[in-house]
Formats: structure tokens, C-alpha cells, sequence
């Protein structure tokens, strides 16, 4: 199912208001937002930046305005066990095709490693079977010439005990992985829309870090 306008506020507000949100400002047209900001502020500056146009995306409203669907549509199976929930949109120019996609995923990957507050939830990753997967899915999200032939979201993350937190420094780690690779703010909200969308199959525990 789609996120609606208000899941997606909603989403956004978890992100930014998290205390990781003081390292990292969230691109929100030419401002930003920290923690010292309340939540009604932050609730305004996004709704404010949903209404600008540049994340219709995010809301998904209107994908059409943004971006073409993609050429060749992947099949039905691939796009479930993707998990992919929206349209796709064909984006894959602005991440540098295929290859691109690739180099993305490696960047996100080492910024994820890097990361004590969810390092250890790959502990024991098959690094290399992560990226392949990653890449193809990816890839397909933005409309890329790719068929994803990995395990569900669900199935991936059995047993982990992925928590909110864990999934929204997940998503900011993309956000900078993104940013590194210079990839263009409506492709990275489209991106961050289909990520979202996936939350409920990821999270699956409360509370804390392990």
C-alpha cells in the first residue's frame, strides 16, 4: 500500500526530530531542520516544503508530474518480492545508470558500516551478496534495467529486530550517500518515498538499539 500525505509527514517528523538529526541537516528546499526546533515547526516546514512542489514525490502525489513511468516495466513477481509499493518512476538517468546505482550502494554501504548506532545489525552480512541485492533493487526502484531476484523485505529482515530508530538512521545514511554522489533532490525524494514505503516489512520490533 502507498504512503499517504499525512504517513508520510509523518515519517519525515521521525527523522528529523531524532537526536542523529543534530549532525545532519535534511534537505528541505534551501533550509534545513535541527533538533532544537519543536515539532509544530517542523510539522509546518514540511508541510511548507510539500506544498512547494519539490516533494510531490514524497507525498505521492501527482507522480506523473515529476518523471515519466519506466520504459520497460519489470515483472509483476519482481516488483513484489522488491516490496515496492509505488509507481515506478524512470529516475535511473539522475543516479548514473546501472553503474551508478552500483557506486551509490558501495558509497551507502561504507557510510552503514560506519555506523555504530546499526553496524551491528550486518555483523554477520554477506557484504557482497548485500550490495548485488541492494543494486538490483534499487535499480529497479528508479527504473533501471533491473529485475530484483532477492528475498522480500520481510524474509531479509526476519529475526533482526530492526527498530524505528535503526530504519531512520538507515535513511539518513542514504540521504548522505546520496548527497556524496551528487544525485539531484527530486530523484533522491522519489527514492526516499519508496523507502519509506517499505518501513512496515522492516521494523518490526520497539524500543532501543540492541
Amino acid at each position: 500500500m502507498a504512503m499517504n500525505t499525512e504517513d508520510m509527514l509523518t515519517w519525515m517528523q521521525k527523522i528529523l526530530l531524532h537526536p542523529s538529526a543534530q549532525k545532519n541537516r535534511i534537505h528541505l528546499g534551501g533550509g534545513g531542520c535541527l533538533l532544537g526546533e519543536t515539532e509544530n515547526d517542523v510539522k509546518e516546514k514540511l508541510m511548507n516544503y510539500m506544498r512547494s512542489g519539490i516533494a510531490v514525490v514524497m507525498a505521492g502525489l501527482a507522480v506523473s508530474l515529476v518523471a515519466p513511468l519506466a520504459e520497460a516495466a519489470p515483472s509483476a513477481a519482481s516488483v513484489q518480492r522488491a516490496d515496492i509499493k509505488m509507481p515506478i518512476q524512470n529516475h535511473i538517468d539522475a543516479f548514473g545508470g546501472k553503474s551508478g546505482v552500483k557506486a551509490l550502494i558501495n558509497t551507502f554501504v561504507g557510510y552503514v558500516a560506519a555506523d555504530p548506532h546499526i553496524n551491528y545489525y550486518f555483523a554477520h552480512t554477506n557484504i557482497k551478496a548485500l550490495k548485488y541485492n541492494l543494486t538490483q533493487q534499487v535499480c529497479e526502484v528508479v527504473g533501471g534495467p533491473c529485475s530484483y531476484t532477492g528475498p522480500t523485505m520481510t524474509a531479509a529482515h526476519k529475526g533482526l529486530h530492526v527498530t524505528t530508530a535503526a530504519f531512520n538512521y538507515l535513511a539518513q545514511d542514504m540521504i548522505k550517500a546520496m548527497d556524496q554522489r551528487d544525485i539531484a533532490k527530486p530523484a533522491q525524494n522519489y527514492l526516499l518515498a519508496q523507502l519509506a514505503a517499505m518501513e512496515p516489512q522492516i521494523v518490526t520490533a520497539n524500543g532501543p538499539l540492541g
